[in-house]
């Protein structure tokens, strides 16, 4: 899988904009702010966090019943 675009919500921006009036956030939702956190997702290979895509790296466990 690889993250193709982050969206916002209409209860997303309506939160922000309830904490920006009451002065616990500044700043907007805005493209450059989705496109941050586009580019800020790590991917998990099972051992790493890795900037771009990678494949999960199997491990064969042995599993016992008891």
């Amino acid at each position: 899988m690889q993250l193709l675009q982050v969206k916002s919500t209409t209860w997303t921006n309506q939160t922000h904009a309830e904490q920006v009036e009451q002065g616990k956030l500044k700043g907007r939702i805005d493209d450059a702010y989705l496109q941050n956190l586009k580019d800020g997702v790590r991917y998990w290979d099972g051992e790493q966090w890795a900037k771009g895509r990678v494949r999960v790296k199997q491990q064969d466990q042995l599993v016992m019943v008891n």
